[in-house]
């Protein structure tokens, strides 16, 4: 069976599934009667959250220096004083600390997806991802399995934010299938920084796979091949094996000079969509970036 989805990162790979379902707090509107406790509660979280992100900001350092500014980006919205200011106002007003952060961030996240940019709406998995996070923290939930991962897999959500994508042992993470999703998401750049392909907008996704299912992703196309045949298995095999190959074989010519037989000097430019496709560029030789 194929099915369709739309290319955020490029790439073919044969793996089997893995379903992650993300752990969310369930959020109700209580009055309590200790105001300086759920400051105190509040505050903890937003501790907890930062040290986190500093955490995983440190990891993504380690592979991909320039993504660390997602999560800097992270750090900010934690920070953010306005924020900060409304919710301790209704925690002030005897409403819970959860209730109180949740609804003054889904009252930024309902003005951004009005917005006509699709960056701009990228930015709404942003906030969610925080607001998750510092919400987990305050009532001390936590997705035990997500570091857990010690075979590689294709890693099939619903939807899946950078702070969770970072979890992950990026080593164990072949591909990546979601829901949800945007070309323009901080996740879809990680992914194609990181080189894992991964296939957004793949409909009703989580009742179509499995666990531990044989898969083949073909991202070059924008296609799922799922329960395939053994001649399908061994035609990917093959493609997968000859693009190796053929990058192998290519290496061997990155170092050489850019020049005709005649002496003329070839200049190689390179056009990039990110900050992060300059190491890419460096580490093939290119002379200078052309588009940006």
């Amino acid at each position: 069976m194929i099915i369709k989805g739309i290319v955020a990162s490029c790439g073919v790979i044969i793996g089997k599934v893995k379903i992650f379902t993300p752990i969310e707090a369930k959020i109700s509107e209580t009055m309590i009667t200790n105001v300086e406790k759920e400051l105190s509660l509040f505050a903890m979280a937003l501790e907890k959250t930062k040290i986190e992100l500093e955490e995983i900001s440190s990891k993504i350092k380690s592979r991909l220096d320039d993504e660390m500014i997602i999560f800097d980006a992270h750090i900010d919205i934690v920070d953010d004083p306005q924020v900060i200011k409304e919710v301790t106002s209704l925690i002030q007003s005897k409403h819970n600390a959860a209730y109180s952060y949740n609804h003054v961030c889904n009252k930024y996240i309902d003005i951004l997806k009005m917005s006509e940019s699709e960056y701009l709406r990228e930015r709404v998995n942003d906030i969610k991802d925080v607001c998750n996070r510092v919400l987990n923290n305050y009532f001390g939930l936590s997705s035990k399995d997500i570091k857990k991962l010690d075979k590689d897999v294709i890693i099939v959500a619903y939807s899946l934010n950078p702070s969770e994508l970072a979890m992950f042992n990026f080593d164990k993470v072949k591909g990546i299938i979601t829901e949800r999703g945007g070309k323009t998401s901080h996740t879809a750049i990680i992914s194609r920084a990181l080189g894992i392909p991964y296939l957004i907008g793949v409909k009703n996704v989580l009742k179509v796979l499995e666990n531990d299912e044989i898969i083949i992703m073909d991202t070059n196309k924008g296609i799922l091949v799922v329960n395939p045949t053994p001649e399908e298995l061994n035609k990917y095999a093959k493609i997968i094996d000859e693009e190796e190959l053929k990058l192998k074989l290519l290496q061997k010519y990155k170092d050489f000079s850019n020049e005709t037989k005649d002496g003329r000097k070839i200049m190689i430019s390179s056009n990039i969509n990110y900050p992060m496709d300059i190491d890419l560029s460096i580490n093939n030789n290119v002379n200078s970036i052309g588009l940006y």
